[in-house]
């Protein structure tokens, strides 16, 4: 993520201070959200357990992959 933000968004000239911002305004971004991500996912990992669940649960994610694909190709 790292990589891909700086070479579309930071320009080849930045200083060294507006860098160190940039790195910490996206640490401050990223940090919350990749903990409570896996912060989710673990719980959900354990309500999942019960084998009905998460077949359930894999088909109704599947249908929204499936939606997602249809709405991309559809523009």
């Amino acid at each position: 993520m790292v990589l891909g933000f700086f070479s579309a968004y930071v320009p080849a000239n930045a200083s060294l201070p507006g860098m160190m911002l940039l790195c910490v305004l996206f640490s401050a971004v990223n940090l919350p959200c990749v903990g409570s991500w896996a912060l989710l996912g673990d719980r959900l990992s354990h309500g999942l357990t019960a084998g009905w669940r998460r077949l359930w649960f894999n088909r109704a994610m599947g249908a929204l992959l499936a939606l997602s694909v249809w709405g991309a190709w559809r523009s």
